[in-house]
């Protein structure tokens, strides 16, 4: 368990904090941003207004860029590169959920590049990134807490991640009110990726804090969704599955581990052949068949599980209770419910192993993803 633990992002949570953006920027003595935003919904709920008023309080000139799409495309990346670079911008502000941020971390590390692509496809590390800040408005990713990014390359299908350690954000921004008027669907997509950011490392580990930690923030998650869906802008569950998003991918309780990071790699596979379809829902989509068919492998973490979290004794308990909440939740547990055929299912697992074998539990070959695939095609409740 040996490990070094550096977080060094500011992390400023609580209502009323996005007005703060503009002063930790000029902090830092920069003076030009870009702007990275999604397809408008800052505006709408005032977050947009905040945060150019904070800009210009603080005297920071700033150039703009929307469209950032859900699943963050390697184009739109390369074009806002090319404005950083034309409009001699200083550091990259991302407006936004996982996705905004995604993008904006690939344009600070892919500024020092030839290509961006190649941090992801593995062939160039990132070792320099300009300043990245950010001002969160979904949470899911954690990825204003981390070094990751994912980025699809929208000529391939390939949506592959890439972290480095300059891709810490200099500061955060964590006002848990803006997301009062999320569409139910992505506050629940948002629940379901952090669920599977904790089970993806818990079902490889085995020391005890990181356990207890885990344990924790899959009941307090829980806990807050099933709140939220009575009352969605009640602040305490809003706050609460906030925070526990971001510790969900945090270094903090995940010191030395890595992870599965199968179940991922899958739904990559997914969104890469379907953008339209959500993170978080392909991750839902897959997650039953993705529990059953890792169970054999790591027995005695998934019946800890079932217990520590649901309260039961075994794991078909708990599998049951957990696929009950995600058809409460309006949440998909089969990949047909996502509009998916049978006959994509092994399209969907050549582009998956595309980027290598998934799994630590155990190393997927295409037969092993072809079957999660078709469990999660014909899953019932």
């Amino acid at each position: 368990m040996e490990f070094t633990l550096n977080i060094p992002v500011k992390y400023i949570f609580g209502k009323n904090t996005i007005e703060r953006i503009g002063g930790e920027i000029a902090a830092e003595n920069i003076k030009k941003v870009l702007l990275l935003a999604g397809w408008g919904s800052i505006k709408k709920n005032g977050v947009y207004d905040k945060v150019v008023n904070s800009l210009k309080q603080s005297g920071i000139e700033w150039t703009e860029l929307w469209d950032v799409q859900p699943n963050p495309v390697l184009s739109h990346a390369r074009k806002a590169i090319e404005i950083v670079r034309n409009e001699k911008l200083e550091a990259v502000l991302a407006v936004g959920g996982g996705s905004v941020i995604d993008e904006g971390k690939a344009v600070a590390g892919g500024f020092y590049l030839n290509d961006v692509w190649d941090a992801y496809s593995g062939k160039a590390r990132i070792t320099k990134a300009l300043p990245i800040f950010t001002v969160l408005t979904i949470s899911a990713s954690a990825s204003e807490i981390n070094t990751n990014s994912v980025l699809l390359n929208d000529e391939t299908q390939q949506k592959w991640a890439t972290g480095a350690q300059v891709l810490f954000p200099k500061v955060s921004i964590v006002d848990p009110t803006v997301q009062y008027s999320l569409p139910w669907n992505q506050t629940v997509n948002g629940f379901v990726d952090s669920m599977s950011h904790i089970t993806e490392v818990y079902s490889t580990d085995d020391i005890e804090i990181s356990l207890e930690l885990f344990e924790g923030l899959m009941r307090t998650l829980i806990n807050s969704i099933q709140k939220l869906k009575l009352n969605s802008q009640d602040y305490m569950p809003r706050a609460n599955l906030v925070y526990s998003s971001s510790m969900a991918l945090s270094a903090f309780p995940r010191c030395g581990l890595n992870g599965d990071w199968s179940q991922h790699a899958i739904e990559h596979g997914i969104s890469g052949m379907f953008p339209k379809i959500a993170h978080g829902a392909g991750l839902s989509a897959i997650y039953p068949a993705w529990l059953e068919f890792m169970y054999p492998y790591n027995k005695p973490i998934f019946d800890r599980w079932a217990v520590k979290v649901f309260g039961v004794a075994t794991f078909a308990e708990a599998l049951k209770v957990f696929v009950k909440l995600l058809a409460e939740l309006d949440s998909p547990y089969s990949i047909k419910q996502l509009g998916i055929k049978g006959e994509d299912i092994e399209p969907i697992a050549d582009l998956v192993l595309q980027g290598g074998k998934p799994g630590r539990l155990k190393s997927l070959d295409k037969a092993d993803i072809v079957t999660i695939l078709k469990n999660s095609y014909n899953y019932n409740l």
